[in-house]
């Protein structure tokens, strides 16, 4: 390789030129496969020392900024690997797909690893199984192996164990060695992959039976809570309508009271009413009764009366009779009374 077309433009050189730069910079600069990162540049083997990483940043920065896939691949690696400046996945993840939707194989394959491992944001596997797919179709044989432990172990999708071992053996006809390694694996211990996937599956079920029992559990006592406060609700009705039942009956007590002095009276009324009457009628049969006897008595009374005058005139008429006799007046009326008149 020609080291020294790796020398930074000059100011006035033709931008364009800088594309002959870019390959050694993209192999120096990007991010190594998702299980290792790549190691510091003054350490590389068989890379010169004193690269400027910070005038390539700038420089890529162009090219990026004009739509370049290229450019911004390598860019995203200088960006992941904090060359010519600090490390920053956000701002990786953002020229990876970039580069990645206009289907640079690599920037999609670095892009899915990191989804993959929660480089620059939370992990997402479903994402990375769509990006390393995209760059296995275009042969990429690292997104093959990835993608294929994939399948293999059921995150972001379901198990397939034939997808994964047909995705391993392209890239083991590539070279890979860890796919190499993972489709011997497969083929001897597929049984305990199986059993290690169902046994994952039903921790997961059994998580999700316990969070949606802590749930039930919850609902349970906010049953129960409620069936308390309404317990305690229809307590304090039961209290209010036994005090109004009992002001009621107290209250029913009182009419019927005084229903039974009114009646009492009533009939007392009436029997003071017939009593008198019945007075009033024996006074009456008593007075019809004694009228004869009355009457007798009266003239009984009448003859005593006349008895005792004549009585008292006998002694007055003896006397008259032995005075002188007057002559008459000459009015001729006799000035005593014969006793018979008197």
């Amino acid at each position: 390789m020609n080291w020294s077309r790796l020398i930074p433009l000059k100011r006035g050189e033709n931008f364009r030129d800088f594309h002959v730069l870019s390959p050694a910079f993209v192999r120096y600069s990007s991010p190594a496969p998702p299980m290792a990162r790549v190691p510091a540049a003054s350490t590389w083997n068989g890379m010169p020392r004193g690269l400027d990483f910070a005038e390539a940043r700038r420089l890529f920065g162009f090219a990026a900024a004009q739509g370049d896939a290229l450019a911004r691949y390598a860019l995203g690696g200088l960006h992941y690997n904090g060359q010519g400046g600090p490390v920053d996945f956000a701002e990786a993840r953002r020229l990876y797909g970039l580069a990645a939707a206009q289907g640079h194989a690599d920037a999609q394959y670095t892009l899915g690893a990191m989804h993959h491992r929660g480089d620059g944001g939370p992990v997402d596997f479903a994402e990375a199984r769509r990006l390393l797919g995209l760059a296995a179709a275009q042969g990429n044989k690292h997104a093959q192996c990835m993608l294929a432990g994939l399948h293999r172990d059921g995150d972001g999708g379901p198990t397939d164990f034939a997808e994964a071992r047909r995705l391993y053996g392209l890239a083991a006809a590539q070279g890979d060695a860890s796919a190499q390694h993972s489709l011997g694996l497969m083929d001897k211990y597929e049984e305990l992959l199986r059993a290690t996937q169902l046994q994952r599956h039903q921790c997961a079920a059994m998580e999700a039976l316990r969070a949606k029992q802590a749930d039930a559990d919850a609902d349970a006592d906010a049953l129960m809570q409620q069936a308390k406060q309404l317990q305690l609700h229809q307590c304090a009705a039961l209290e209010e309508l036994r005090a109004k039942q009992a002001d009621a009956d107290a209250m029913m007590q009182q009419l019927h009271h005084c229903a039974a002095e009114e009646a009492l009276r009533v009939k007392q009324a009436a029997a003071d009413a017939m009593a008198q009457q019945l007075l009033d009628e024996d006074a009456q049969e008593k007075q019809a009764k004694g009228a004869p006897k009355a009457t007798k008595s009266a003239k009984g009374k009448k003859k005593k009366v006349t008895m005792c005058h004549a009585s008292a005139a006998a002694p007055s008429a003896a006397a008259a009779s032995a005075a002188p006799v007057a002559p008459p007046s000459s009015g001729g009326t006799s000035a005593t009374k014969p006793a018979s008149e008197v």
